[in-house]
């Protein structure tokens, strides 16, 4: 699916996505729910989490290494770094 495609299927414009997907930016929650549903993903694989994450609330997971950057914070030090 192009940019122009996602942005047309996920009622934001096509500026944005060019944003989120060069880490300049991220979507607020709803437009994320709207990207993932235009992309027939799950929001949790959309957001880099594993299917563990997506397990539900009755099962305990793991902590995450200590050493292991969520995927939003390394898009936000990516676009930091960018503006340097």
């Amino acid at each position: 699916m192009s940019q122009a495609d996602l942005a047309k299927a996920a009622d934001v414009d096509a500026r944005q996505i060019r944003r989120y997907e060069a880490g300049e930016q991220q979507p607020l929650f709803t437009v994320a729910v709207a990207i993932a549903t235009a992309l027939r993903i799950p929001l949790t694989e959309l957001a880099g989490l594993s299917a563990e994450h997506a397990a539900g609330p009755d099962r305990v997971l793991p902590r995450p290494p200590r050493n292991r950057v969520h995927p939003a914070r390394r898009l936000q030090r990516r676009a930091a770094d960018n503006r340097r």
